[in-house]
């Protein structure tokens, strides 16, 4: 009865689906669904932070055993990254992201099982799942707005930072809500994972491998990007970028407390650096179709990055203006760096094998970028070093930008 039933529900849902696709031009459609991926893509790890005490209580982890569950991600990013590119060309860019949804959501519902052991195999799935997710939208930004890189970019990456940070706000409160407590508040994400996942499968049906639509390209070999300096160097960009987002994300309210300031007014400026990021991804697609170049925009905001944090060092007591300005770059840098994946390709598919090398080497960087700065201030018991490394990553990134920027392919 019961599985007659959850059939009943699951025919009712495609019909319902069906009847959405038939009401919207494809295009349309195409940018419902992009958006609603994009959504998938932060919500699942930005929600564990606030229920990182209430985690570890509940299941009795150390400190490092906590750290080592937010770094699970990453790392999963790093490994899946390169093999992403590979699944689209075998499967198809639509039967590919319907795979990595349904594990997304597979993931977030295992994580929070009250069994033991189960939130390391649930949180592994969804960084898989993520790191595929990650991969594959350039692709499909690529192949259906090939003459909107910029904008579409920035917009599905605010919508991106937008719901993480909304995941992140009510956490506590969806928490305080159910008497399963962080349970709830981290698997009923999972619920948008699955409305995805439900627009994906007439898609999905009806796709063609290599192209999508129909009427695109068939199988198409990719060129190899870790052959190429032009991928290096984008790879790098990704990479230190990436750096300092979660160099930030970790130790900017530490930080601001070594300088004296309280720990609630530093919360505060923590909000203000997601904030900031959420308004540079808005702003750089609002700028990137204005311009013929993005190198102004990537230059004038690693400027204002390298000025932010040299008034963290000496204006400390001014941090909510480098915590905000800091966040601006941060966000603005995020959104030209996946836009490098389609801007120095020709086509989607190369998009697709650029993106997986970029985000493998970015996140092994990013990864590593907090650990290191943690042991130096542990090794000097001060965040002023750590603080100059960053200056001097800002000017390496300038180096990088201006090579990234140069009008040229991989393909």
């Amino acid at each position: 009865m019961v599985f007659w039933l959850c059939e009943q529900v699951r025919v009712t849902l495609v019909h319902m689906v069906l009847n959405v696709q038939r009401r919207f031009h494809p295009a349309g459609l195409i940018l419902i669904t992009l958006l609603l991926l994009a959504a998938n893509l932060r919500v699942a790890l930005t929600a564990v932070g606030p229920l990182v005490s209430n985690i570890q209580t509940t299941l009795g982890l150390s400190s490092s055993a906590v750290s080592l569950l937010t770094s699970i991600p990453l790392l999963a990013f790093a490994a899946v990254s390169p093999v992403a590119p590979k699944l689209v060309q075998k499967l198809g860019l639509e039967k590919t992201l319907l795979i990595a949804v349904v594990g997304l959501a597979v993931g977030i519902l295992v994580r929070s099982l009250p069994l033991p052991g189960i939130i390391w195999v649930g949180t592994a799935c969804i960084g898989v799942s993520i790191a595929v997710l990650n991969v594959s939208l350039p692709v499909m930004v690529k192949r259906d707005f090939p003459a909107r890189i910029g904008s579409m970019t920035g917009i599905y990456s605010a919508v991106q930072g937008g719901f993480a940070a909304m995941a992140a706000g009510i956490a506590l409160p969806l928490a305080s809500a159910s008497d399963t407590g962080w349970r709830f508040s981290l698997g009923v994400w999972a619920v948008l994972a699955v409305v995805t996942a439900l627009l994906l499968v007439p898609q999905a049906r009806t796709s063609t491998v290599g192209g999508g639509s129909g009427n695109l390209p068939q199988r198409r070999k990719a060129i190899n990007p870790w052959r190429s300096s032009l991928s290096w160097q984008i790879a790098a960009f990704m990479g230190v970028q990436s750096l300092f987002f979660y160099t930030l994300l970790a130790w900017l309210s530490p930080i601001e407390q070594s300088f004296g300031i309280s720990a609630e007014t530093a919360g505060f400026h923590q909000f203000l650096f997601n904030l900031g990021s959420l308004f540079g991804s808005l702003l750089c697609t609002a700028l990137l179709p204005k311009t013929h170049s993005i190198r102004p925009l990537m230059l004038f905001m690693l400027a204002l990055w390298i000025v932010s944090l040299l008034g963290l060092l000496f204006f400390p007591e001014l941090a909510v203006i480098p915590a905000f300005t800091g966040g601006l770059s941060c966000g603005t840098f995020f959104v030209l760096a996946l836009s490098l994946f389609g801007l120095r390709t020709r086509h989607h598919v190369n998009a697709g094998a650029l993106s997986g090398m970029g985000q493998s080497v970015g996140y092994i960087i990013a990864a590593a970028g907090p650990l290191a700065i943690g042991a130096l201030h542990d090794a000097t018991d001060s965040w002023s070093l750590a603080l100059w490394l960053l200056v001097v990553l800002g000017l390496i990134e300038v180096v990088l930008g201006v090579m990234v920027s140069r009008d040229r392919y991989i393909d």
